[in-house]
């Protein structure tokens, strides 16, 4: 047995705006994705983790020589995941992406922000059709916010599930609700979790 899987036309360009901002574009039959502005690869990790510090210092320790000034990163991104249905069939992965999954957001490290949308219309997972789902993740002087929603489908049941996430000073705290009053039963309910992050001297969580 052989696998074969043809991509089709890639096209990868990189260059400047009108307005002097790099740009790079891809794009191929299975995905499209773009980044514009002012980056720096070599230090977008260094400078993500100095906003993350903010929000779990015990993950996330300040550089000693941090300066803003020398903060790089000011772009907007974007990403487009079509359909995979091809590619889960010659790979046999157990999800599928039916409908055009989207992901953009911004990222400032001057000014210290940073935030991101995805929507994901549908997914199967076997019998299992997640739809609708929409998470947002962004960040204030205090806190990180994120919040999903989504709808388990099984052919009878349908689930809402949703997700509300705040983090702040090494603490996570996240409220999770559920509910369905289709098929052979109804619930409505919510979990609520706190937890406190600490990293051991020797890197442990």
């Amino acid at each position: 047995d052989s696998l074969s899987f043809i991509p089709g036309k890639i096209e990868l360009k990189a260059g400047f705006t009108d307005e002097s901002r790099k740009f790079i574009t891809l794009n191929s039959s299975l995905l499209n994705a773009s980044i514009e502005g002012q980056y720096n690869f070599m230090t977008l990790s260094d400078e993500v983790g100095i906003i993350m510090n903010q929000y779990l210092p015990g993950i996330f320790p300040k550089p000693k020589y941090y300066r803003q000034r020398s903060m790089q990163n000011d772009f907007r991104f974007s990403l487009t995941l079509d359909n995979t249905e091809n590619l889960s069939r010659t790979f046999d992965l157990p999800a599928n992406i039916v409908k055009p999954m989207i992901i953009s957001g911004l990222v400032n490290t001057k000014e210290n922000i940073f935030k991101a949308t995805a929507d994901v219309p549908l997914i199967e997972y076997g019998e299992l059709s997640i739809q609708n789902t929409r998470i947002d993740i962004g960040n204030s002087d205090t806190l990180m916010n994120l919040v999903g929603n989504t709808i388990l489908y099984n052919g009878s049941e349908r689930i809402k599930v949703g997700l509300n996430t705040n983090i702040e000073s090494d603490t996570i705290n996240a409220l999770l609700t559920a509910k369905t009053d289709t098929g052979s039963f109804s619930f409505d309910g919510s979990v609520k979790a706190l937890a406190n992050l600490r990293m051991s001297e020797s890197g442990e969580l």
